[in-house]
This record gives structure tokens, sequence and C-alpha cells, in this order.
């Protein structure tokens, strides 16, 4: 049976699409975005034989399972190895040096709070071997990287990589590259050692982590800008809650918390630390 046409996204229809995402992400979408919205949502509509989009946003109310899917579509997953390299000199140069220093025999807790497929999680855990290979007192790590979609929280998981993202790191380093992947078919796929100290779950920047855990540095960077100045505030509340005293937090290059008033004191472009 030949499958009925879906029906356009209406503008009263889109704007239920954009503040149903609000309220389960706190991600805001433009209106503007009303094709890419289509583009990525209509796959669903097809799975379930539905034709409007009014029908699917009731299922996905009433279904938990496709909720997941829901946004699992809707979000943006878009990074890279070692992206914004500054951030990698502050964190190798300065950050992990003076971290050993004031916490000799501690372990560093990093959290990737938008982990995305698990570029930024590896790249730490990279850096952090290679800085322990490099001490002569003891030194360890572990990373926790979340993200609200468990799409990409299973690749990330997998650790495998194909296409741009290896010629990335390859380009930036080709001895990282060849120290901790290894060639499986046609993907690479990050070293055990990296995979036994970076692990990742799903998780709602809007909520508190669940973990007893308090971190020494997180990352949230290129999230907050899809985010209103209350949502940002929120979601740096519930970050805070995870930070130990005096913790670093890194955010994106078009971010800034300056008019947030929050318990961060601004170090540098990018980096704020948790007040003691």
């Amino acid at each position: 049976m030949m499958s009925l046409p879906i029906e356009d996204l209406t503008d009263s229809n889109l704007k239920s699409v954009i503040s149903f995402v609000h309220s389960a992400t706190g991600i805001t979408i433009p209106e503007h975005k009303k094709t890419m919205i289509q583009r990525r949502l209509s796959p669903r509509l097809k799975f379930h034989s539905l034709t409007s989009y009014s029908d699917y946003l009731k299922l996905v109310k009433s279904d938990s399972e496709e909720m997941v899917q829901f946004i699992n579509m809707v979000t943006t997953n878009e990074t890279n190895f070692f992206r914004t390299e500054r951030v990698w000199e502050y964190f190798e140069c300065t950050f992990l040096p003076s971290f050993l220093e004031m916490n000799p025999g501690k372990t560093l807790k990093v959290w990737s709070a938008a982990a995305s497929t698990g570029e930024e999680g590896y790249s730490i855990g990279m850096c952090c071997e290679d800085f322990k290979r490099r001490q002569s007192t003891s030194f360890d790590y572990s990373v926790l990287g979340t993200d609200i979609s468990s799409r990409v929280i299973d690749l990330a998981t997998s650790g495998r990589y194909s296409g741009r993202n290896i010629d990335n790191i390859k380009k930036k380093s080709i001895d990282r590259f060849n120290r901790f992947f290894n060639k499986v078919g046609d993907q690479h796929i990050v070293s055990s050692i990296l995979r036994s100290k970076v692990s990742f779950a799903t998780h709602n920047l809007f909520n508190t982590l669940k973990s007893d855990e308090l971190f020494d540095i997180v990352f949230l960077r290129n999230v907050l800008i899809y985010f209103s100045t209350e949502d940002q505030k929120k979601v740096i509340h519930h970050l805070i809650k995870k930070m130990a005293p005096g913790a670093i937090l890194v955010v994106g290059e078009s971010e800034s918390l300056s008019n947030l008033n929050t318990e961060l004191e601004f170090i540098s472009p990018l980096i704020y630390r948790k007040r003691v």
C-alpha cells in the first residue's frame, strides 16, 4: 500500500514543535529552521505512518520511547577532536600541571557535559594520558561524558570513528592518532586505555547530575548559545552543584557568563572558576 504524503508543517504546528522542543530540552529553535525541523522529523512520521505533525506531537507526548527518538532527531550534534586549540593548550599546559601540584595523589574528575559523539571526552583522555606519561609522580583521572541524546551516547560509547573525524585528528596530531586509535575494517576505534577511563551516559542539563562525584573541571562548550538567558542560569546552577570548590568551567567561543550573576569568576576568555 502506498503511504499517504506528509502534510506540510504549518506555522501553528511549527510553533507547537518549537515550544515542545524547548520544554523537553531547553533548546530554543528559531522559526527560520522550519525546513531543518521537517527534514529531521519526517522520517519518524513515515515510520509511524502518520501524515500530520500535530498527530506526531501527540504520539511523542504519550510515548516515552518515541520521546527519546524525538530528542535524538531535534538536537544538534556537531563536534570534532581537539576543537578550539587554545582550550587544549590551557588544559594541558596550565590546568593539569596546576591540578597535580595542588592535589598530589588525587584522581582528577572531568565532566564533558555536552559530549555529543564523544570526541571531546576522548580528547580529554588523550591529553591526560600524555600528561601522565610525562610525570614522575602518580597521576590518575576519569572522564564522564553526558548528552541528552541517547543516539550520540551510543556512538560515543562505541568509540568508533571514520571520515572527517579521523582526517581531523590526523591533521592535528598524527602521533596521537597512531597511539590512540586502532583500525577495524573501514573505521578506527579508540584504544582500550581510553575507553577504560572515559565513560558516557544520557543526561538532561536541566536536571542535577545523579552522581556523588564533584568534578574538578567541566567542559560545556557551544551549548549555552541555544538557550535563553533564564535557561542558561538554570543550566549553570545545576552544573555548579556538581563542581568542586575552585573547579573550572570551560565554555564555547561564542559564550559568556558575564551577565548571569553566578558563583563563577572569570579567569580568561572561555575559562571560569567556581569561587571557593
